[in-house]
C-alpha cells in the first residue's frame, strides 16, 4: 500500500511540476554581453547584470527554489567545444548559457536546448540614403536639352508678339523687351501684363498660355516623383535580392549561427554569397553587431545580415541612420533562440521548456520584450 502511494506521490509531483531533487539548487550560469539581450550595468557602485535574457530567467526561476549566480566566458563569443560560451558549458565551468543563442543542429548534436524562447529571422541593414539638397536641384526634373528648347520657344514667341505688335498696338508702342516680360507671364499662368486687340496676338497668347499649362503642369508632376523616390531606399527582401545588387558589398559577424549556417549551407545563394565575403579584400567578418555596424557607417555601401532581434535595437537607437528589413524568403539560421544546458541536465532542460511555454501562453513573454 505504502508502494502505491508513493508511486501516485510522483505522478502528482511530476503533473503539477514540483521541482524534481535532481535539479541543483544553485546553478552557475555562462553569459556574454550582448545588448539587449545581457547588459552590465553599475548601480552603488557595484555591477548588475540587465536586459531581456535576465528578465526571462528571473521569471523561469519565480517560484522555484533555485537560486544562481553569473559570470562572463573569457573569450565574448559564442564559440565552439573549446572556447566562449559553449566551452565554458562543455568543461562543466556552468550549468546553464544564458544568452540570445541559436538553436543549430550542430549545436543541437552536443547541447540540450529549452523550448525556443524568440524566433530568429534574418535581416539586413544598411545606411539610409541622405540626400543632400542643391540650390538648383530643381533644374535637374528636366534635362538640359528641354530647358533649352524652353527658352528658344519662349524668345520664339516673344520676336512673333513684337512682329505683331508693330502693325497694331492697342495701348501704345511696347519694346521687345515688354513682349519677352509678356510671353514669361503668359507661359507662367499669371496673365499678360497688357492687352492688345489684335485677334492674331490674342490667338498666339491662347496658344502660349496652354503650353505653359501643359509644360508646368509636367514640371510640378515630375518635381513629386523625384522627391517620392528620394524618400525610397532600395533594399533587399531576400539573399537573391543583395546577390541582384552588385554595387554593394556583404558583412556579417563570425563565430555564431550567421557564420555557420553560410559556411555549412547547400543554399546556392548562401554558397555564392559566402564565396563573394570571402574573396573580398575589404573587411566581411567582424566580431560583434555593434562592431560591423560601425564599419557600416563608414563604408555605406555595405549591407549587414545578422538576426532581425540582434540588428532592430540597433536600428531603433539614435542617430537613426539605418534601414532594417526581414527577409521573408531566405532560409533562418536556426530554430530560434534556447536556454543550453549540458544533455545529461535533461530535467533542467524541460523545467526551462515547460516555463517558457508557460510564459508564452500567458503572455508574459511579450510583456519582456
Amino acid at each position: 500500500m505504502l508502494i502505491y502511494f508513493w508511486i501516485a506521490f510522483l505522478q502528482f509531483a511530476k503533473v503539477k511540476g514540483i521541482k524534481s531533487s535532481s535539479i541543483r539548487p544553485y546553478l552557475s550560469v555562462v553569459t556574454i554581453e550582448e545588448w539587449p539581450f545581457i547588459m552590465q550595468t553599475r548601480k552603488n557602485g557595484s555591477l548588475h547584470l540587465e536586459g531581456f535574457c535576465v528578465d526571462l530567467l528571473n521569471k523561469i526561476l519565480d517560484g522555484e527554489s533555485i537560486s544562481y549566480s553569473a559570470h562572463f566566458a573569457k573569450e565574448n563569443i559564442y564559440g565552439d567545444n573549446s572556447t566562449g560560451l559553449i566551452g565554458d558549458l562543455i568543461a562543466g565551468n556552468s550549468d546553464v548559457v544564458l544568452a540570445p543563442m541559436t538553436i543549430t543542429n550542430s549545436r543541437s548534436s552536443f547541447l540540450a536546448f529549452s523550448h525556443p524562447y524568440m524566433d530568429s529571422q534574418l535581416g539586413f541593414v544598411m545606411i539610409k540614403a541622405v540626400q543632400h539638397p542643391a540650390w538648383f536641384g530643381f533644374l535637374k526634373i528636366f534635362d538640359y536639352e528641354t530647358w533649352l528648347m524652353l527658352f528658344i520657344t519662349l524668345l520664339a514667341f516673344s520676336a512673333l508678339f513684337y512682329g505683331l505688335l508693330k502693325f497694331k498696338v492697342s495701348n501704345g508702342e511696347e519694346s521687345f523687351l515688354d513682349c519677352v516680360f509678356y510671353a514669361i507671364s503668359v507661359i507662367s499662368t499669371n496673365g499678360p501684363t497688357f492687352s492688345t486687340k489684335n485677334l492674331s496676338s490674342k490667338i498666339l497668347s491662347a496658344c502660349m498660355w496652354c503650353f505653359g499649362l501643359i509644360f508646368t503642369t509636367a514640371f510640378t508632376a515630375n518635381l513629386t516623383a523625384v522627391m517620392v523616390r528620394n524618400d525610397l531606399v532600395k533594399v533587399p527582401l531576400s539573399i537573391e535580392d543583395i546577390l541582384r545588387f552588385p554595387e554593394y558589398s556583404v558583412v556579417i559577424t563570425k563565430n555564431d549561427a550567421i557564420y555557420a549556417a553560410f559556411e555549412n549551407t547547400t543554399y546556392d545563394p548562401f554558397i555564392s554569397l559566402f564565396h563573394k565575403m570571402s574573396q573580398s579584400t575589404e573587411p566581411s567578418f567582424f566580431d560583434s553587431v555593434q562592431e560591423a555596424i560601425d564599419y557600416l557607417r563608414k563604408h555605406p555601401h555595405n549591407i549587414l545580415i545578422n538576426e532581425v532581434n540582434l540588428l532592430k535595437q540597433h536600428v531603433q537607437n539614435p542617430p537613426c541612420d539605418l534601414v532594417l528589413t526581414r527577409s521573408h524568403y531566405s532560409p533562418e539560421a536556426g530554430g530560434g533562440y534556447g536556454l543550453a544546458v549540458r544533455p545529461e541536465d535533461a530535467k533542467l532542460r524541460d523545467l526551462f521548456s515547460r516555463k517558457i511555454l508557460q510564459l508564452k501562453q500567458s503572455g508574459e513573454l511579450a510583456n519582456l520584450s
